[in-house]
């Protein structure tokens, strides 16, 4: 809201973001869930690589890895984009 002539409040209408906005917008957002999803793959790749992983964090490391790729596939110049949902805790 702002004042209006009148010193009245008066609702104004933002404008819509530009497409470079949306952009920055959406590059910042894919780059944090890209930093979250390298410190969850790194201690289940640091298991794998040193045979002590279990079958459940070998799955875990796969579903991790395919959404950063999902992440990295993304358009970062789209309104509105699907985000890749996020992969769930290992389960037993």
């Amino acid at each position: 809201m702002v004042a209006g002539m009148d010193g009245r409040p008066v609702c104004e209408f933002l404008p819509s973001p530009t497409s470079d906005e949306i952009a920055r917008a959406n590059s910042s957002e894919r780059d944090v869930r890209l930093s979250k999803a390298a410190l969850r793959i790194a201690p289940l790749q640091d298991a794998e690589d040193t045979g002590v992983a279990t079958e459940a964090e070998l799955d875990l490391l796969l579903q991790w890895k395919l959404y950063r790729v999902a992440l990295n596939r993304l358009n970062v110049n789209a309104s509105g984009l699907e985000w890749p949902r996020e992969p769930g805790p290992i389960t037993a």
